[in-house]
């Protein structure tokens, strides 16, 4: 029987993004997934020939699952069982070594502690905003903070009572919008935007032109782990400086990866602190610095730090178009006659 294969490739970077794959109008890890739960001869030896035609046509070319590009992987779940296919299969192929699979941590993982030598940790979100860019020109601010929490951990509560208590009028402040019965709740966008699971949320805002120091509350603050998430990539989207509320060494791999941070203008020591309470507390210290200053003096910061803002942008830009997620997809079509049974 005629089973079409439609799948997506990165020619520069030389990859089959394996999770694109869908065969017969079903994503393959769905395939996987029935493999897992009927044990059904067919669909595995589906499996391993779509595999063995696409590693034909693109020899040269590894297999990248990116399932849970955006994610932290830190214990088994059914994605595991999928790896542990694809593992098998890649084996039984003599392809061991062109398989991998992505998540969001570019700092220490235990995956490899798990008996997984294939995972690769990526900055997966990082030029994912650029689209939703701002031109960065002077600007005039109607507040000096903006910090968006849209969903309750502690190190957020810790921010968002502080700022709360001490800069509310010089804050756009959100906090578990769509948790009705949470008491912080704070609204400041549509609660469409702001729904769990919309993109919507992490696009870039008219709050981010209109104020001037973005608080990020990024998603871990544990130590050793570095997501680094939309919330980060938005402020080099919109040519906002930021003070970064995370796990240490998140700066350190901003730096890495090619990024400006703010250390001409503030103290950035806290990114260095590994103990949380000290950590909070250094980045309180900052806040009251900043919030110290009047909308007059922040404009003429800004206006210094305009510089660093466009070369982050620009540094963002780079990441976007180069980036295996975005523009450099290309898709591709063909029908190949498997002559299997896929029932």
């Amino acid at each position: 029987m005629k089973t079409e294969i439609v799948y997506s490739v990165c020619n520069i970077n030389k990859l089959i993004i394996l999770d694109s794959i869908i065969i017969s109008g079903n994503k393959i890890n769905n395939w996987a997934e029935r493999y897992i739960d009927s044990k059904s001869k067919n669909i595995y030896r589906m499996l391993s020939d779509v595999i063995k035609i696409l590693h034909k046509k693109h020899s040269n070319y590894l297999f990248y699952d990116t399932s849970n590009r955006h994610e932290v992987l830190f214990k088994k779940n059914q994605s595991f069982k999928i790896y542990d296919t694809w593992i098998n299969i890649f084996k039984e192929l003599n392809l061991n070594n062109k398989f991998y699979f992505i998540s969001n941590n570019t700092g220490q993982s235990i995956i490899p502690q798990m008996g997984y030598d294939n995972h690769l940790g990526f900055h997966s979100m990082i030029g994912w905003s650029y689209p939703y860019k701002y031109d960065i020109t002077l600007r005039k601010f109607k507040k000096k903070f903006i910090c968006l929490n849209r969903r309750d951990v502690l190190h957020r509560r810790i921010i968002f009572d502080y700022l709360n208590e001490n800069y509310k009028n010089d804050s756009y402040i959100s906090f578990a919008p769509n948790e009705i019965d949470n008491p912080r709740r704070t609204i400041l966008q549509d609660l469409k935007i702001t729904e769990e699971g919309r993109a919507t949320s992490g696009f870039t805002n008219e709050f981010q032109k209109h104020s001037f120091c973005n608080i990020v509350t990024e998603s871990s603050t544990e130590s050793g782990l570095i997501h680094i998430t939309e919330k980060t990539d938005k402020c080099f989207s919109t040519g906002q400086p930021f003070v970064l509320v995370s796990g240490p060494n998140y700066l350190k791999k901003l730096h890495e990866l090619g990024f400006k941070t703010f250390n001409k203008w503030w103290d950035e020591s806290y990114d260095e602190e590994q103990d949380f309470k000290k950590r909070m507390k250094k980045v309180k210290n900052v806040i009251r610095y900043i919030g110290g200053w009047d909308l007059s003096k922040c404009e003429s910061v800004y206006d210094e730090m305009m510089e660093v803002l466009l070369f982050n942008q620009n540094k963002n830009k780079e990441y976007y178009h180069r980036g295996f997620f975005n523009k450099l997809l290309t898709h591709n079509k063909i029908t190949e006659d498997l002559n299997i049974n896929l029932f």
